[in-house]
Order: C-alpha cells, then structure tokens, then sequence
C-alpha cells in the first residue's frame, strides 16, 4: 500500500507513533483526531483513513491497541464511522480475512466495515474489547452500506478460524459484549430484519448459538433450510426473549438437528 506521495505504507509517519507523542498531540486545542488521511491502495484507487483506522490496520505497530485507545477515548472521535475498499485491493488482501467473504451492497462498488469491524478484520482484539464497552457504539452503523453485515462475516470468519483461541477465557467477554451491543442496536435490528440477504440472517442466529471457543457449534448452513420469513421469526424471537445472563438455549434456536449432528 502506498501514500499520495509514492512512498511505502511502512515508511509512514504513522508508523513511528508512541503513545507518549500521540498524548502530546490530543492535549492539543488545534488538534483534529479524525482528520482524513489519503493512501492509495491499487490500480490507481485511493483509500481514506482516520487516524484510529489507519493505525489499527498496521499490525507492524507494536503500540497501535494502546494509541487507537488513546484516540477513541477523545471526545472528537466517532467510533461509528467506516471505511471503504476493493474486494480485491491491498488492504483487502492485507486483513487475513477470505477477501471472497466480503459482502458487497448492490448499491456500492466498495466493500463497508465498520470501525468495530476493522478490529477484527486486524486481529486487534484488545481494541475490540475497549470499543464494546463504549456506550455510544453501535453495531448498526452505518445503515444501508453492508457494514453490519461484513461486521458478521469477519467475526465467524475468525472464529472459524479458532483466531480468538488466544483470547481464552476474554472470549466468552468478548461475545457476550458484541451480542448486547447487537441485540440494543435498533439499526442493527432493522437491517438484518429487513435484508434479503440469508447469510446475514443465517450468521446472525449463528452468532447467539455459540456457546465456547473449544467446542462444535452451529454454523450458518444448519440454517439453510430455512427461507427469509422462518429466519426472521427466529430473530424476532431472540430479539424477544434474549437474556442477557446466559447465551440462548442453540436448541430452541435448531430443535431439530440434522442427522449425525451431536447434541
């Protein structure tokens, strides 16, 4: 990836950030945290960060989860915003998520993740864990550009993955704060009510089916069977019913397991 300038991404000046700079830089009055910063990205396409973005997605920086606390701590940052890529561009390619997994909006040439998202999609789970305990984060946001549903995508894609492993114990945290957040998102409810897409569905039930890390769960395809409608009454029965003390009873979500499958 590379700045306006032509020069490698690595060579940044963000790359030499610490958090004692940053600090220096937020105490500031003339300081703009979410100023748009410009790097190309491939065949010519430009890509614009915010600071917490840029820096979240460049693992190479030892001190990016305690600088993108830094800078979502301030009050001029919004923490709902997203970015926007090519399917098959560097910073796609860069994230170690399948780039093939990525849903793209039928109204957009892009691909939308949101901040949230951006965390997973760089394995920047520390960051993760601090942005869900942000009262002003919403899952949902922003509305109509697929970012909720990519936020699903790259979730059960690490978790396929067994990416939270590291995580241990944290990970049940970590879940239980992402399905709240959700199951309190109105525009999260609403999108994934009203989309035509079944795999955002499918993911969704999925999503408050896991119980454990180390453990066989379900997966969207013990959900195919079913058609939009059957989906949403089961949404709409979560969305209802969800405690917030425990993770659902999987079984009232798939009573009736496939052959082989073992309960």
């Amino acid at each position: 990836m590379f700045d306006e300038r032509g020069g490698h991404r690595q060579h940044h000046v963000t790359e030499k950030l610490t958090p004692e700079i940053v600090r220096i830089l937020l105490n500031n009055v003339h300081i703009f945290p979410e100023v748009t910063i410009r790097l190309g990205d491939t065949e010519g396409h430009y890509l614009h960060f915010t600071p917490k973005e840029l820096i979240n997605s460049n693992p190479g920086n030892k001190n990016r989860e305690e600088i993108c606390k830094m800078l979502v701590s301030h009050d001029q940052v919004d923490v709902n915003t997203e970015i926007s890529f090519y399917q098959t561009g560097a910073f796609a390619l860069s994230s170690k998520v399948d780039n093939q997994s990525f849903y793209q909006h039928p109204r957009s040439t892009f691909i939308h993740v949101n901040f949230l998202g951006q965390t997973l999609m760089f394995d920047n789970f520390g960051l993760a864990e601090h942005l869900l305990t942000d009262q002003t984060l919403d899952p949902g946001l922003p509305i109509g550009t697929g970012a909720a549903e990519n936020l699903l995508i790259i979730f059960m894609d690490k978790y396929s993955k067994g990416c939270f492993h590291k995580l241990n114990q944290r990970f049940d945290i970590l879940l239980n704060a992402l399905r709240d957040k959700i199951a309190n998102s109105n525009a999260f409810r609403n999108q994934v009510l009203a989309s035509e897409n079944k795999l955002f569905k499918q993911q969704f039930l999925t999503l408050f089916a896991i119980r454990h890390q180390d453990r066989y769960d379900l997966s969207p395809a013990d959900f195919q069977h079913l058609n939009c409608d059957q989906l949403n009454d089961k949404i709409l029965d979560l969305f209802l019913n969800i405690s917030y003390e425990a993770p659902p009873d999987y079984h009232r979500l798939y009573p009736n397991p496939p052959p082989g499958y073992d309960s």
